[in-house]
């Protein structure tokens, strides 16, 4: 079932007048909207599952570069402080 908007009147066993938004199924959807008659709607809900999934793809992949900088920092001090403690240990 698709959501749609006519764009002129319609009259047959239903009718739509210009502005009406109704669903129709699918073939017939597409079958008006070939010929101009109506314009499919996409529900707001199909429209704010896509911005939600953009939003989370985009959150995680700043939290892994972050976690991922965090690590590499952590790793190079503690190769900098190993390297610091030999010399130390080299000069006694």
């Amino acid at each position: 079932m698709k959501k749609v908007e006519f764009l002129f009147c319609l009259s047959g066993d239903v009718f739509y007048r210009k502005g009406d938004v109704v669903e129709l199924n699918d073939k017939e959807a597409l079958r008006l909207q070939k010929r101009n008659i109506v314009k499919i709607l996409i529900d707001q809900e199909q429209v704010d599952e896509q911005v939600d999934e953009q939003v989370d793809e985009q959150v995680d992949e700043q939290v892994d570069e972050q976690v991922d900088e965090q690590v590499d920092e952590q790793v190079d001090e503690q190769v900098d402080e190993a390297q610091q403690k030999q010399k130390g240990k080299g000069k006694k």
